[in-house]
């Protein structure tokens, strides 16, 4: 069974060699298939990526609440490099080098830390230590690898061609079998299809279970602790949190308007900094231990009632000091939003409550995210749109992963009327 990696490479860029970079990824995304640098598609087990370069914090004047003290700013550019992977990160690190060296090399040479040399060992140490993994992930589709997402929407284009042949011709349960046999025959006669004769395995009790175990045992941990925090949080801190009343920078929004709503998913990524003090950083490290938690036991498609997250992450850097989350998702971003401000406004609270500006919350979980407009406009202030955004399966959703592997499941199990009818209506 195929589990999943949801990591980054976060680097430091060189501002002197940040045009360079900027051409090099520009590169990769106006031909994602074609570039001489990184072509994704070809690594074969990347679900989502990203490039996103972090301008350096202003440290100049700035308005209130929009961040920590001037001394706690960023001073250089950062790089985060988002993968959504099957399998294991090193030897992820191993094939990003056999089939991208020089692409890999030409980005990393824009890093403020590049190596002397960048001979193979030296680079694939250089992105191992570079990477960060999330605090806290959720994946929509688990145990699902790209190839049988990416079969399975295949799969689905030719039984819906067939399908829509016969749509008028079954409407009794009799019929619906019939239509059915006729759809088999049509998928048997195309060897490209035969994946379709066995369904994917399903996930073993160890397979659910076994990421699950870490999850529970830092929750538990993280329990006092959080506990500890959350008081002194709402008894002192949270009556004097500055909120950012700020308006969204229009270029911004702007560049964000001209790469989203392109294809059934979006992308969403910001850095956002943390609260001053070991209490928000206790705090912080203790909600995302408990949203890790829920998140192990969301498998079924949705986190939180909220049906169109692909893979989302939440990891802490520079020792806690900032907080960056990177999300795949379908349907638009205000969507998206108002889906998380519906449905699990508590949650957005605990976490994004103990960073700079975001609306003021109340016992940590209350008040916060209810706010809609304030939540949005910083939101999307803190937003930097991707420079390279990749997806396998691009007119794919959540819920037709689930859809397109209930249609493979059943193609030629024993249906009596009824199910070959229910099994028709999924299309």
């Amino acid at each position: 069974m195929m589990h999943h990696s949801v990591f980054t490479f976060v680097m430091k860029v060189d501002p002197g060699r940040c045009a360079q970079l900027e051409s090099v990824l520009n590169a990769i995304q106006k031909d994602r298939d074609g570039n001489p640098y990184l072509r994704f598609k070809e690594l074969g087990c990347v679900h989502f990526a990203s490039f996103t370069i972090f301008p350096p914090d202003d440290t100049g004047e700035f308005e209130p609440c929009s961040g920590p003290p001037r001394e706690d700013r960023r001073h250089e550019p950062v790089l985060v490099f988002e993968n959504n992977i099957d399998g294991p990160i090193p030897k992820y690190v191993d094939l990003l080098l056999d089939k991208a060296f020089d692409g890999m090399k030409a980005i990393v040479m824009c890093c403020s830390d590049t190596p002397a040399t960048l001979e193979r060992a030296v680079l694939r140490k250089y992105l191992l230590d570079h990477v960060v993994k999330a605090g806290a992930y959720h994946i929509g589709t688990p145990w699902r690898p790209v190839k049988s997402i990416q079969d399975e929407a295949r799969l689905r284009v030719t039984v819906e061609a067939e399908a829509d042949k016969q749509r008028g011709g079954w409407k009794s349960v009799t019929d619906a079998r019939e239509a059915r046999a006729r759809i088999q025959e049509v998928v048997k006669a195309q060897p490209d299809l035969d994946f379709a004769k066995k369904p994917e395995r399903p996930p073993s009790l160890w397979d659910k279970w076994g990421p699950r175990i870490g999850p529970i045992v830092n929750g538990i941990v993280a329990l006092v602790p959080f506990a500890l925090a959350w008081a002194i949080v709402t008894l002192t801190t949270e009556r004097t949190d500055c909120e950012w009343k700020g308006a969204v920078d229009e270029k911004l929004l702007d560049a964000l308007g001209e790469r989203e709503d392109k294809i059934a998913q979006n992308h969403m990524c910001n850095m956002n900094d943390v609260k001053s003090g070991w209490i928000r950083q206790m705090t912080m490290r203790g909600i995302l231990c408990l949203a890790n938690l829920v998140a192990r036991f969301s498998t079924s498609g949705t986190l939180s009632g909220i049906p169109s997250i692909h893979f989302a992450h939440w990891s802490l850097l520079d020792g806690g000091k900032r907080l960056l989350f990177l999300s795949n998702f379908d349907g638009s971003w205000e969507n998206y939003l108002d889906d998380f401000i519906d449905k699990a406004n508590k949650g957005l609270t605990g976490i994004w409550s103990n960073t700079w500006g975001f609306p003021r919350a109340y016992g940590l979980l209350w008040g916060g995210a209810t706010n809609a407009e304030r939540f949005k406009a910083i939101a999307r202030q803190k937003q930097v749109p991707a420079r390279v955004f990749f997806s396998a399966y691009k007119g794919v959703t959540v819920k037709q992963v689930f859809a397109n592997a209930a249609i493979r499941k059943d193609l030629y199990t024993n249906l009596d009327a009824d199910g070959a009818r229910a099994w028709l209506r999924n299309l």
